[in-house]
């Protein structure tokens, strides 16, 4: 007399669909490191947990009384917790598959406190004209408000005054948002992309090593600071 197969143990049993598991499980561990967060969106994270939780199930249905099948118990009790959580976390709106219940926190603004805020034109244009009167070197860090890039180079240890001490004696302007008035602004100064950073000598130009456009990391900060530092120090 033969007993009734449970759906897992149909498809434990069944080499092509173990192999298409398999498949399937190798997949989604890939896509899971190798994609970034910021990729994925709540549906995706949805789609993930019932995929997750599908197949914790079918493993879980497949268990005998056997020790020798723990592993698949645990396995199966992972992915269906794992997935329930997937599920949970993207109906709440998160995206991150690697924190599903856990929305990802803007990272800490280490210095823009530090730098005067601009968010129209006309401020911008009023902090850049009282610089030039002061002759005071200026750096302009262009972003927007939407912009996690822009917010993750203004948290740039090497963008802090009260860390990096190549920044004192710059005025520090943090123009924030875009419109028509700032994009001509961003025109005038040579700024493209974002973010941007741009030096402004004390007569208000800009040298030809004054501009970062497109991105703002740690090494190309330092380096057109080091390169202002020598260009002052041939001029003396």
């Amino acid at each position: 007399m033969s007993s009734r197969l449970r759906p897992g143990e149909i498809l434990l049993k069944n080499p092509p669909a173990r192999s298409a598991l398999g498949v399937a499980g190798v997949f989604t561990a890939l896509i899971l490191v190798a994609l970034p967060a910021i990729s994925w969106a709540p549906a995706g994270l949805i789609a993930i947990g019932l995929c997750a939780a599908a197949s914790g199930f079918l493993l879980l249905s497949g268990i005998g009384a056997s020790r020798i099948q723990k592993p698949q118990a645990v396995a199966g009790i992972f992915m269906v917790v794992y997935g329930v959580s997937c599920l949970g976390g993207g109906f709440s709106g998160h995206s991150d598959p690697l924190m599903p219940l856990l929305h990802e926190q803007a990272p800490q603004d280490a210095g823009g406190e530090l730098w005067t805020r601009a968010t129209s034109a006309d401020q911008a244009q009023a902090f850049l004209g009282a610089a030039e009167a002061a002759t005071q070197k200026a750096l302009i860090f262009w972003g927007d408000v939407e912009c996690e890039l822009c917010n993750r180079a203004m948290a740039l240890g090497v963008l802090s005054p009260s860390i990096n001490p190549k920044l004192a004696g710059y005025r520090l302007i943090h123009v924030k948002g875009r419109g028509p008035a700032i994009e001509a602004l961003r025109a005038r100064y040579g700024a493209s992309g974002q973010p941007a950073l741009t030096l402004l000598r004390g007569d208000g130009n800009v040298p030809d090593y004054g501009r970062i456009n497109s991105t703002a990391d740690a090494v190309a900060v330092m380096r057109l600071l080091e390169f202002d530092e020598q260009a002052e120090a041939a001029m003396r």
